[in-house]
């Protein structure tokens, strides 16, 4: 069973140039090294990605079965992943049915990907020493259209509320005791050169904004309008 392994793409000189690597097929090929080397009992599968890659360790084993004589059905696709503790198999709307499930119970972090608070804690209290890119890769934190925008906010401050991260072990940056970065940060933006782009300012925080994001936060009204108080678009009481 073929849980990890490296990307080979297979070139074809016939549909694209040696040095074009932007146009590789992303198909799979199974390279039977005896008609082509003169090697035999020696079989190459290359190509496919991480969707494919049990369907690509079945086809070369049944290619391997087939060169050694023998025919047995194979129960890739019937056998679970090591590590599975349900013993199902995960369909695409799984975190849709979940979520829905426990919809009132549950705090969303991730809209993208519904991933719950429960999901994102309990993968923290797993692996106490795992970074953000390591829940990720797991959980698909901050991999769907807004590519973490909102999400890696929330998901920070529950890291932090439950001490499993603070600032410095976060970034990698240290924080002055107002919260500013050292050493200091520069800011960057996007500028198109096109005769129809208008740039605009964004607007000053809100008090429903405000207070919602406190609620996120747990944090008191009073305290995050402190923090905000630059931003704020009206006066505190």
């Amino acid at each position: 069973m073929l849980i990890g392994g490296l990307v080979r793409c297979v070139e074809e000189p016939a549909r694209v140039g040696s040095g074009d690597t932007r146009h590789m097929s992303r198909g799979m090929s199974i390279i039977d090294h005896s008609t082509r080397d003169g090697l035999k009992g020696l079989l190459t599968i290359a190509g496919g990605k991480l969707t494919t890659y049990r369907l690509m360790a079945e086809h070369v084993v049944d290619a391997m079965c087939e060169q050694r004589g023998e025919t047995r059905p194979c129960r890739t696709a019937d056998e679970n992943v090591p590590g599975s503790e349900t013993g199902t198999n995960y369909v695409i709307t799984h975190r849709l049915h979940d979520r829905e499930e426990n919809w009132q119970r549950e705090q969303i972090l991730c809209e993208c990907e519904l991933m719950s608070r429960k999901m994102f804690v309990d993968a923290l209290a797993t692996q106490p020493k795992g970074s953000f890119d390591d829940l990720r890769r797991q959980l698909r934190l901050g991999m769907g259209p807004c590519q973490g925008g909102f999400c890696s906010m929330r998901a920070t401050g529950v890291a932090l509320e439950t001490g499993h991260i603070d600032a410095e072990r976060a970034t990698g940056i240290e924080l002055t005791s107002s919260f500013a970065m050292h050493p200091a940060a520069s800011v960057s933006g996007l500028y198109f050169g096109h005769p129809d782009a208008r740039y605009f300012t964004v607007d000053r925080v809100t008090r429903d904004q405000v207070t919602a994001y406190a609620e996120r936060k747990r944090m008191p009204l009073k305290e995050v309008e402190r923090w905000l108080s630059p931003n704020l678009g009206y006066e505190p009481a």
